[in-house]
């Protein structure tokens, strides 16, 4: 291939692949290949003669078909394309032997079989099934992805279903293992976009728990165990906390901005899972117990146009706040924890009065005045007056 094309890029030379430029677009070029040693999570390689040995390697007979475009030929030598008909999906050769060369295999079938509709043959489920106890032996980094990429499917509601029925959820997910396959919190995670991952899993992982900080530790343990990023784990925990509380149409300011000083950066998200409830119809108290009916209320309509024009009325009040940059962190104060030491504070009282500072500006942002925010601090009696 080097010798063919220019511009020919070495991605993996040891598995014979090269990467090859053309048109503006790269294309990936392997070598075929046959295995010669599996253990379950990798495989040791080498060269083969024929397409039809590196069709036998591969996982589902949809994934083992050949096209050659100059002649439109197709090489199916395991009846792939009857099986796509069918909508089907058949393990190639000995199913028990596909799981057993790469467990991964298991997750790669939930994924197909819930993405694109397909029922999977008896013999295939069955290995599928029981290979599903040596799940354990896999990276966390490749449960990650098939998760993530579950997740980008327009509907990823039958591939979760199939998590909890094949018993994935007790060895992955053993948090999720009676929650996880719940029809309505199911519906709610399609109903966030796509183009959300993160939303999507947090809405998932929300269900773990009742109790906000039970949902926080809980989907902060899922997503730490899966190895995200820490940026990524602490969103998702964020989400899970945070979900199903939000401010309603009858909120007021201060309302809105202790809402947000809660939330942070994530109160898009916040409402975004929210709406998802709505659309999947948990409008009428199916979410957690600490839920606010406001923003239900709102957007119970959204389908209607007095629904929207509800909806947009709360997001305008909350979008407006945000707007106005109010003060909704202790960074945002006019004061610093020196000019309280330089007043004599000392230790944990320098952080209690930042953050009564920070309760009050929020009811009175015009007051984050740096000789206001000192007289208060004094007034409060954390400082003797000679100090």
């Amino acid at each position: 291939m080097i010798s063919l094309f220019r511009g020919t890029v070495p991605l993996g030379m040891e598995h014979g692949t090269v990467g090859v430029n053309s048109h503006g677009s790269m294309y990936e070029v392997t070598t075929f290949r046959r295995d010669i040693e599996t253990d379950g999570r990798r495989a040791i390689v080498e060269f083969a003669d024929t397409v039809e040995e590196d069709l036998a390697r591969r996982d589902f007979t949809i994934n083992a078909i050949a096209w050659r475009p100059a002649s439109g030929d197709w090489i199916d030598p395991f009846k792939g394309e009857d099986d796509l008909r069918a909508r089907r999906l058949r393990a190639v050769g000995d199913p028990a032997e596909r799981f057993t060369e790469d467990r991964l295999r298991v997750f790669r079938g939930i994924r197909f079989a819930g993405r694109f509709g397909l029922t999977v043959e008896p013999d295939t489920d069955r290995a599928l099934r029981e290979a599903v106890p040596d799940l354990r032996g896999l990276s966390a980094e490749r449960v990650r992805d098939e998760l993530l990429k579950v997740l980008d499917s327009p509907d990823p509601r039958p591939a979760l279903a199939l998590y909890a029925s094949t018993g994935v959820l007790d060895i992955w997910y053993p948090e999720l293992a009676e929650r996880g396959n719940d029809a309505a919190g199911l519906r709610a995670v399609k109903a966030v976009s796509v183009s959300r991952p993160l939303v999507r899993l947090a809405r998932w992982l929300a269900q773990v728990a009742e109790r906000a900080a039970a949902r926080r530790i809980v989907a902060a343990a899922i997503v730490r165990r899966l190895k995200f990023s820490t940026a990524q784990q602490q969103r998702v925990a964020g989400l899970a906390e945070h979900y199903g509380r939000t401010p309603g149409s009858g909120a007021s300011p201060a309302d809105i901005r202790r809402w947000l000083s809660t939330v942070k950066g994530s109160w898009r998200d916040v409402l975004r899972l929210g709406i998802a409830d709505l659309r999947a119809g948990l409008g009428n108290g199916a979410t957690p117990s600490g839920a606010d009916d406001g923003l239900r209320q709102a957007a119970l309509g959204l389908e209607q146009p007095e629904g929207q024009v509800e909806f947009l009325g709360v997001w305008r009040l909350i979008h407006g706040q945000h707007l106005a940059g109010p003060p909704l962190t202790v960074g945002d104060l006019a004061v610093r924890g020196h000019h309280l030491t330089a007043m004599g504070m000392r230790g944990p009282e320098v952080g209690r009065a930042l953050r009564r500072l920070l309760d009050h500006v929020i009811e009175h942002p015009e007051e984050n005045v740096r000789d206001r925010l000192l007289a208060l601090a004094r007034k409060s009696g954390e400082v003797s007056d000679d100090a």
